[in-house]
């Protein structure tokens, strides 16, 4: 049973890593596959638990599957109440929680980390990190990649040497756009930035309202599938992804990083150690220190003038789609390992 405020035939228009391969284990005859809308049960957080414990005990599913950012974390308490008997499959973006005092740390050490089954991690510092606090089982976690669903992805594929170079981002939380909007406006680069509507990104924009070279565009409805393919349509015609990011303790940009695998883009990215797929590492990419203006003009200007620096990139991409950034791997572990959960 997976757990989301999305409907089946939504989840089914996007590409499979949009629902954590979902759409993909669904169609394996081995498994049945149910949702929970918490948006279904009415009331406060107490009531609207009680009353998804209930569904959740009337469908009697094997696997909940969760992905904790979206607060599921109620869930994961009522197994420990001992209220549902299910195993527990979550994917984590930041690091495993240890507590501030004596108390929180025995709850989530002794409690919270040990009911849950299986934990996909997105960075391997995270996961290690999790090992070396002891609050997780080497069994119960793994960095596992989230590979992209190419199929899906083809049907906006662009013949690239018929664009215009130029830059996308895309990213919401957390985003540096003054520095990459300075560092693309002092390059002459074109450079479009696709986000929500928040304060900082409002006052950026303004500054550069009267710019040739940078453009943003403030998505109105949030993540609906008109908005997500305006999205994937504006990414399928760009050179190059921008991650720009502030300086943060936990990694970020993963969603881009699967978008520019889809389309073959190499991946400009501020420096962060909470990454599972270092660009640079792989030769796809450049990693460049928070903030750092002059750096974002030397990586732009590189990769604008050499074509066959971005082919070589680009190829070396399609590798990784051969391998396990594809999403028929991601699922055919995902799908392997809820058969051994459920039979051991």
């Amino acid at each position: 049973m997976y757990a989301t405020i999305f409907g089946m035939e939504h989840l089914r228009s996007l590409p499979s890593n949009f629902s954590y391969y979902l759409t993909q284990i669904e169609k394996d005859s081995r498994f049945k596959v149910g949702l929970i809308n918490p948006n279904d049960f009415k009331g406060n957080l107490f009531v609207k638990t009680i009353r998804m414990v209930k569904y959740i005990r009337k469908i009697r599913p094997d696997i909940l599957y969760l992905t904790l950012w979206q607060g599921y974390n109620n869930l994961v308490l009522a197994k420990i109440l001992r209220l549902i008997d299910c195993k527990i499959v979550i994917w984590k973006f930041t690091h495993c929680i240890e507590g501030t005092n004596i108390i929180s740390r025995f709850f989530f050490k002794k409690l919270y980390w040990p009911s849950i089954n299986r934990i996909y991690m997105m960075f391997d510092n995270h996961t290690d990190d999790a090992l070396k606090k002891h609050l997780v089982k080497k069994s119960q976690i793994v960095t596992l990649s989230r590979g992209a669903d190419v199929r899906w992805y083809s049907m906006f594929q662009k013949d690239k040497a018929r664009q215009p170079f130029r830059l996308i981002a895309t990213g919401q939380d957390h985003r540096d756009y003054e520095t990459l909007a300075r560092a693309c406006e002092e390059t002459c680069t074109k450079c479009e930035i696709i986000t929500f509507r928040y304060k900082s990104y409002l006052e950026v924009a303004e500054k550069f309202k009267n710019s040739e070279w940078v453009h943003f565009t403030f998505l109105k409805d949030g993540y609906s599938l008109k908005s997500y393919r305006y999205v994937v349509e504006e990414v399928s015609k760009s050179s190059v992804m921008a991650i720009c990011c502030e300086k943060l303790p936990y990694g970020a940009g993963y969603t881009n990083i699967v978008e520019c695998l889809a389309f073959q883009l190499p991946i400009l990215q501020t420096l962060n150690p909470d990454v599972h797929l270092d660009p640079e590492k792989e030769g796809i990419g450049f990693s460049i220190q928070p903030y750092d203006v002059a750096e974002w003009k030397n990586r732009i200007i590189q990769l604008k003038q050499d074509k066959m620096l971005r082919d070589n990139m680009s190829n070396r991409i399609c590798s990784l789609l051969n391998g396990e950034y594809n999403s028929n791997a991601t699922t055919n572990y995902i799908t392997d390992d809820f058969l051994s959960l459920v039979n051991n």
